[in-house]
């Protein structure tokens, strides 16, 4: 009897006792927006012979370009924006609500989409994701981000649209759109759009 009461009073102890984050988030996941944004980088460099027409505005002066096969740090810096919409965080369990399998008006696409709750104190206002058959088959990814402190205030739309060519994921055209004001300085209204052309 004494030989099971010490059993049962050590396993007790042993799973009372074990760090709260080896069984409180494990389950919980968002999107990886992260491993996505990564695994384009890696597959838009691993294409040679390709270009990438860019159009930058900013105020209304207007700026573009053309990258022939762009490298890994290009696009590493034009998607860093997009890395600003990671939700998959243990502190934003609970942030947002989850609406999945939702019909897209104006495609075939499904849609995975997060949306803030109004007591949210989250940066990432609505994060859509637009898939075929499941999310792994990502076709579209949408962000709303707006930050708001006494000194700044910023509003960003980030759309981003990618196909499968030759079984790998690679990136179709990129839209940026955004409004940023600092205390004491003039607003900023800027567009950044990238198209692929493979």
């Amino acid at each position: 009897m004494i030989h099971r009461l010490t059993i049962a009073t050590f396993v007790i102890l042993w799973f009372g006792c074990r760090p709260a984050d080896t069984y409180q988030d494990v389950e919980y996941q968002n999107f990886d927006l992260k491993a996505l944004v990564q695994q384009l980088i890696e597959n838009q460099a691993s294409v040679k012979n390709y270009t990438v027409h860019k159009i930058s505005t900013a105020n209304g002066i207007e700026e573009q370009s053309e990258i022939g096969t762009p490298d890994s740090l290009f696009w590493e810096k034009e998607l860093t924006p997009l890395l600003k919409a990671d939700i998959n965080k243990p502190s934003l369990k609970g942030v947002y609500k989850i609406s999945d399998g939702v019909a897209d008006q104006k495609s075939n696409l499904q849609r995975l989409v997060y949306a803030a709750l109004p007591s949210a104190n989250a940066d990432v206002m609505r994060l859509e994701i637009k898939y075929l058959d499941n999310a792994s088959e990502v076709r579209q990814v949408i962000a709303w981000i707006s930050t708001k402190n006494p000194v700044y205030d910023s509003k960003q739309k980030i759309s981003l649209w990618v196909n499968k060519y030759n079984n790998r994921l690679m990136i179709d055209s990129l839209s940026i759109k955004g409004f940023n004001k600092t205390i004491m300085q003039d607003s900023l209204i800027y567009q950044t759009r990238l198209i692929v052309n493979h």
